[in-house]
Parts: C-alpha cells; sequence; structure tokens
C-alpha cells in the first residue's frame, strides 16, 4: 500500500489538482484495488479497480519518464531546447532549426531514451510569427517503454531550409516531400524533394496561410447554398 499512496498522492495534487482532505481522506486496501474516500475536489467516494489503479500507475510512469527525459536533454544542450511541456502524456520542446539533426540523433542514439521510430513529421504555418512562420514537427516513439515525444523547429518563410532527417529515419522521405509540397519547406540533402501530391505546375504551397478563405471576386455563388441568404 505504501509504494503506491505517495506515488498516488503526489500525481493527484500535481496533474490533477486533486487534494486528500486530512481527516476525512484516507486510502485504505481492498482485496480488489485501492479504496480513495474523500476527495477534497469533484470526488467524495471513488473506488479505484484493479484496472484503474493500473491506468493512474501508467499515468505516473509517463509523467516520471517524461521529466527524466526532460533532464537528460537539458543536460546535453542547455538552453537550446526550450518550451518544455507535457500534454497527454508526450512530452514537447523546441529547438533551433540548425540544431534539429544533433537533438534527432541524440533522441536515437541514447540509449537510455530509444526513440527510435519517427511516427511523423509534419508542417504548420503561423503567419502572424515574424521569423519563424513555419514549423517542422516531429513525433517519436520509443516503442520498447511505449513512450512518445514531440520535437519542433521553426524556420522563417523567406528562408525555410531544414535539413533532412531521411539519414536517420528513411520513413521520413515521403513525409518531408509531402511537407514541403503543402508548405514549401526545403529540406537540405533530401534525395528526391520533390511534389508528392500536387501538380508539379503548382506555383504555390497550398497549406499556408496566404491566401483567402473564399474567393471575393465570384460572382456563381449562391448565399442561400451557404446559409447566409
Amino acid at each position: 500500500l505504501e509504494r503506491w499512496k505517495k506515488e498516488i498522492e503526489e500525481f493527484l495534487r500535481e496533474k490533477l489538482k486533486l487534494e486528500l482532505h486530512s481527516q476525512k481522506s484516507k486510502i485504505i486496501s481492498l482485496s480488489r484495488g485501492i479504496d480513495f474516500v474523500g476527495f477534497r475536489n469533484f470526488f467524495h467516494h471513488r473506488l479505484l479497480r484493479k484496472r484503474n489503479i493500473r491506468n493512474i500507475y501508467s499515468k505516473i510512469k509517463r509523467y516520471k519518464e517524461g521529466e527524466i527525459n526532460k533532464e537528460k536533454l537539458v543536460e546535453k544542450f542547455n538552453d537550446q531546447v526550450v518550451q518544455f511541456s507535457t500534454d497527454s502524456g508526450i512530452l514537447s520542446f523546441e529547438s533551433a532549426a540548425e540544431n534539429n539533426l544533433k537533438v534527432l540523433q541524440f533522441l536515437y542514439e541514447e540509449s537510455s531514451l530509444g526513440f527510435t521510430f519517427l511516427t511523423d513529421l509534419c508542417g504548420v504555418n503561423y503567419p502572424d510569427n515574424q521569423g519563424a512562420e513555419l514549423v517542422v514537427v516531429y513525433h517519436l516513439h520509443n516503442f520498447i517503454e511505449n513512450i512518445r515525444i514531440r520535437f519542433s523547429i521553426a524556420v522563417p518563410v523567406a528562408k525555410p531550409d531544414v535539413f533532412t532527417a531521411t539519414k536517420l529515419f528513411e520513413s521520413a522521405n515521403w513525409m518531408e516531400r509531402e511537407t514541403y509540397d503543402f508548405f514549401g519547406i526545403n529540406f537540405i540533402g533530401h534525395p528526391n524533394l520533390k511534389r508528392i501530391l500536387n501538380v508539379d505546375e503548382m506555383d504555390y504551397f497550398p497549406l499556408r496561410k496566404e491566401f483567402p478563405l473564399e474567393d471575393q471576386t465570384r460572382i456563381d455563388k449562391d448565399d442561400e447554398m451557404f446559409g447566409r441568404g
């Protein structure tokens, strides 16, 4: 019981913003789980069976592993990795574009991290972020520990150059082509950087937020069809 008690109380307090009442709450051992009696916020009698306990312990484990991964990244790169946050158990952070391969290689090769699978690579456009309008987001997965991590870099739209990750992850090949196709991000060193879904004749990148949502010059639209009649 004591093995669970401290970790669960810490998790409830820091992550779920719940606190056990000092007089009215207690944690008691049951044959099929642990009973939490008297949450100060929201819950008064909550029976946590074995499955629920496993889910909470899994969340605690992911939270702690995220903190450990953060410490290792900061130890390696110091202030070159910033903006750490955790959402849905996934640690996210940012770095400068010129560091993308160094960070990815460290996440891949460091045995205690083991992020050897690139789940996804995508682009995002923030037109109001002057000098950092285009963002590349890497989603990595550690299969052994079943942990995910999110890493992003930003580049100016005037010079959207990013080093390719294809030599580290073969799966980056088509993902980078798609990101180039829709956002115009130039992946330096890519073996075959060309459009993958749109036609070669396109002279623009359709997912950049540079275009109005509607063509205001069209006269063939019936506003009643769009609920504006």
